[in-house]
């Protein structure tokens, strides 16, 4: 995505919409680094055209920077945006570089009201668990919900109050990543098996990704709904 002009991203994501026809949201990207004005500009002309954007996590503050820093970006872009109401959501992208937030960070977002969502990629219990008392604890007005990007700990997060999942070998087999998320507390035993499954998977489906993903969906993927 980073290799993209702003054109060419405003484009995919009128083709994507377009394609969609209304049958799911279309959610995109917003942030390409830069101040946060020109980010904000940004967001607000990706989200006339979609139904929330993306904020990239590392785009808000530079490597080294402190989390007050970020928090100040953040709040700085959300009131740039405050006119449109654009629904915003996080993601804790590896790339340009890997950004973190902590669970109180996390915790403030939900509590702005403006995040309805966040892709996790900690990839560790802990601090899956500290993000989502903090998520929990915002209140149950916030229309927040955490999405784990880490297959290894999703039967895990979704016990500890998750809402779903948002990884790689969803490109391929989303409706394994559905039961398990549905079906973990139910039907303990068999959740066990397909936990282990999509973490064994997971090493295969991320060779050569995303590479692997787009010549899958293009042609070797089969039928699904």
């Amino acid at each position: 995505m980073y290799q993209l002009s702003a054109a060419e991203r405003l484009a995919l994501v009128k083709d994507v919409v377009e394609f969609a026809a209304g049958r799911v949201p279309v959610i995109a990207c917003g942030t390409f680094g830069g101040s946060v004005e020109a980010q904000a500009e940004e967001v607000k002309r990706i989200g006339a055209e979609c139904d929330a954007v993306v904020v990239v996590v590392s785009q808000l503050a530079a490597p080294g920077e402190s989390e007050a820093v970020w928090q100040a970006n953040a709040q700085k872009l959300i009131d740039l945006t405050a006119d449109e109401a654009i629904p915003l959501g996080l993601y804790e992208c590896p790339k340009p570089y890997h950004r973190l937030l902590s669970a109180d960070m996390l915790g403030w977002a939900a509590s702005t009201g403006r995040f309805a969502f966040h892709k996790d990629t900690c990839c560790a219990k802990a601090p899956i668990a500290a993000k989502l008392a903090a998520v929990k604890a915002a209140g149950a007005s916030s229309p927040f919900k955490f999405y784990n990007a880490n297959v290894a700990t999703l039967a895990f997060s979704q016990a500890e109050g998750g809402h779903g999942f948002s990884g790689i070998s969803a490109n391929f087999y989303p409706w394994m990543h559905v039961w398990l998320t549905r079906n973990w507390e139910r039907e303990p035993a068999k959740a066990a098996k397909v936990q282990r499954f999509l973490s064994v998977a997971e090493n295969v489906v991320m060779y050569k990704y995303p590479q692997c993903a787009k010549h899958y969906l293009a042609g070797a993927a089969p039928a699904v709904g």
